[in-house]
């Protein structure tokens, strides 16, 4: 089997999500739903590329179930995260703000800046000029 450990989640909480370290990604049990990684600076640092959700899950909280499992082993095991995908970019703002206890009012700010820095910014996450490159979960 090509997973190397798994995240399990009951019915109410949401799908089961397992790390397929050889493919390096998350993804649900049907591998239908994913989010793709890689590994730089010696492993110290996890830059999620890409999330994926068919057609026929959407609408269904599965890419942020996905982000939550990366964002949870990358915590676990002392990682930053570079988050060149831009789901993740949105979701890791939105992150930030919750843990902070920083108000809403900061929340629309800080999106409001990452939007009007997407078709400037020599990359496609306006969040990593935001924030100085990494999160540090």
């Amino acid at each position: 089997m090509a997973a190397a450990s798994a995240t399990t989640a009951s019915a109410t909480e949401g799908p089961r999500i397992v790390w397929n370290k050889k493919q390096r990604r998350f993804e649900t049990e049907d591998k239908e739903a994913y989010i793709e990684y890689v590994l730089v600076n010696d492993g110290k640092v996890m830059d999620i590329l890409h999330t994926y959700v068919p057609r026929s899950k959407r609408g269904l909280g599965m890419a942020s179930h996905l982000c939550v499992a990366a964002f949870d082993h990358a915590k676990s095991h002392s990682m930053s995260i570079i988050p060149t995908c831009s789901y993740v970019s949105v979701s890791s703002i939105i992150l930030l703000v919750s843990l902070s206890g920083f108000s809403f009012f900061f929340f629309l700010q800080s999106l409001i800046l990452f939007l009007a820095l997407l078709p400037f910014g020599s990359c496609y996450c306006g969040m990593i000029c935001m924030f100085g490159g990494f999160i540090n979960l």
